[in-house]
């Protein structure tokens, strides 16, 4: 076993050989395989492509991240509220690579954000509290990446 992730009822592993397996419930597609139900007492193979070399696993309730070693962001999952970025609804059964250049990545619970390459933060999903950084301050539904980014390193971090 290399890395575990636990994201609400649903447990991930990461094996040694780069297999991704998962268990738990799969209301909302959480198992990354094709049907949606079916909750597993025992853990199933998540279908991501076999070149995908994970990193990291991050999960929530009701999505789930990988980042890959050469940062893609494959996920999956439900979108209610737009937080797979994928700028449709209701979700994905199977993971989708989403973003690439891409070095710290986090799921909320009805949102995504990504660190990229060039130091940009970007974010996706409910809005509610202006957490995917637009001023919109009631629910608002961001279903694509920020276009723009912002650039918290300029902005917060060097003072």
């Amino acid at each position: 076993m290399k890395a575990i992730a636990c994201g609400g009822d649903t447990s991930y592993f990461l094996c040694e050989d780069n297999t991704l397996w998962a268990m738990g419930r799969n209301d909302y597609w959480q198992l990354g395989r094709d049907d949606v139900g079916g909750d597993s007492a025992v853990p199933v193979q998540v279908k991501l492509p076999s070149a995908v070399l994970i990193d990291r696993v991050i999960a929530y309730n009701s999505h789930t991240m990988v980042l890959s070693k050469d940062g893609q962001v494959w996920i999956w999952g439900i979108s209610s509220s737009g937080q797979l970025g994928l700028g449709d609804r209701p979700g994905k059964s199977l993971p989708v690579l989403c973003r690439e250049n891409v070095v710290d990545a986090d799921v909320g619970s009805l949102a995504c954000v990504l660190l990229q390459s060039d130091g940009t933060v970007v974010a996706t999903g409910l809005n509610k509290y202006a957490q995917t950084g637009t001023l919109y301050k009631v629910y608002h539904m961001v279903a694509e990446w920020a276009a723009n980014g912002v650039n918290l390193q300029k902005g917060i971090c060097e003072k």
